[in-house]
Parts: C-alpha cells; structure tokens; sequence
C-alpha cells in the first residue's frame, strides 16, 4: 500500500520497481477495481476502518474519473492525475477500444465487496447498474458468452471467446444479484448463470476435465490450459449445480 498509492493524485500505481518507485503510473481501472475489492475485504476481515474509507476515497475517484455517465459503464485507462488516456488497452495483446468485459467484471467483483462492507445506496445503485449492463450488452444472448470489447457506444468491437471469464462471470453475476435484494434479478441471473455454465461446459471442456482457454465463431484458437480458468471453473459450475 504505501508504494502503490499515489500520494499526490490518488489511486494505484500500475507497476513499481522493487524499491516501490512507480514504472507506470498510469491509472487503470481494473487495477483500481481489484484495489477496492482488496481494501473492502481487509475492513470485512479485520474492521479496520481506514481501509473502508481508502476504499470509498478510490472508488469515488473511478466514477469521477472513469465512469460514462451518459452511456453507462467505465472507459478503461486514466493517466496518473485521471485525465481520460489516449491509449485505452490494458496490455498488449488487448484491444484499444474504450470498454472491455474484464473491467467491468471486476468492477462488477469490488462494487460487491465495497456494497457488502459498507451497505452504501449510492455503491448498491452502481452495482445495480453493472449487473444490467451485463445482462444488455455484454453477455451475448444467442451464445450466452461474454463479449470482449467494446467502443463507447457499447457496440461490440470483438468475437473472441474467454472461456475462463464466462465461467467466471457465471457466479460473479449471481454473487452480485444475491447482494441486491431484487428476487426477479435474481430469478432473471440464475437462469443466464446456468446457460452460460452450459455454454462452457459443451464447448470447452476437454476430455481430461480440464477447461481449454479460448475460441471465436469457428472453434477453438486456444487449446492451452492456464491455472485460472481451471480455478473458476470450480467455482462456477459448482454454483450452477
């Protein structure tokens, strides 16, 4: 905390070196959201009440900064004083497009644990709102998987499919819902829960039980088995059943 925290615009570091001097001071909100998840889930554990407020402090400067109040959702990258970024992608590999499925998944993942620590109106109402999102844009209702990136305008800019992610965001959605007290959402993310568990389960499980990584329209492109699918897909379908 005291190397990543920006002490003079606030917010997380990207990267330090090992002296905890800052290599990319760039602010992107899947770090800052994985930043206010961790902070929530300290004050749940310890009560630790500085945590909450840093938490609240972090996601205040998100919706200032990063949040599309006309269009809904988040853009994906600040510089460090939180001016939008010209250059949107988080890494390499991904799109330079304004809005991705992974941040919001995990924006969708600290709203939930900042909601549950601190039974906030205003967090609960943003909470709502990704859960919609979610269900509007994101999850493709003729696949019911995820679609990857998007331009401001929520138009889809991607076809690939994370198998990982979807199997991922199959639990997240219904950890978010059960959080909101709405028994027709609730009813409404349990049945998209369960097709896209089965989405994934008949397309990407192989026959050592093992999740492959990746597809587009015409099949697999990713036979690799990482770690973390196989973690969530524990999860998930564990949460289907």
């Amino acid at each position: 905390m005291a190397s990543f925290w920006d002490r003079e615009y606030g917010g997380f570091f990207w990267m330090v070196d090992c002296h905890g001097l800052p290599l990319d001071t760039r602010k992107k909100t899947y770090g800052q959201a994985f930043g206010v998840y961790a902070l929530a889930e300290h004050f749940l554990a310890s009560g630790n009440k500085e945590s909450l407020r840093r938490a609240h402090q972090l996601y205040a400067l998100i919706l200032k900064s990063s949040y599309d109040g006309s269009r809904g959702g988040y853009f994906e990258t600040c510089e460090r004083d939180w001016s939008l970024a010209r250059d949107q992608r988080l890494s390499e590999v991904d799109l330079d497009e304004k809005k991705s499925m992974n941040t919001h998944l995990h924006m969708l993942e600290a709203s939930s644990a900042l909601f549950r620590a601190s039974r906030d109106g205003a967090v609960r109402d943003r909470l709502r709102e990704l859960v919609h999102l979610f269900l509007d844009y994101i999850i493709d209702p003729g696949n019911f998987h995820f679609r990857m990136f998007f331009d401001e305008d929520w138009r889809p800019r991607s076809d690939r499919i994370s198998f990982g992610h979807d199997i991922e965001g199959s639990w997240l959605l219904c950890e978010a819902a059960g959080l909101l007290d709405d028994r027709d959402l609730m009813v409404r993310i349990n049945e998209t829960a369960v097709k896209m568990a089965a989405a994934v389960l008949n397309q990407a499980v192989d026959g050592d039980g093992g999740l492959l990584y990746e597809a587009d329209p015409g099949g697999i492109i990713d036979d690799d088995k990482h770690w973390w699918p196989q973690a969530e897909a524990v999860v998930g379908f564990i949460n289907a059943y």
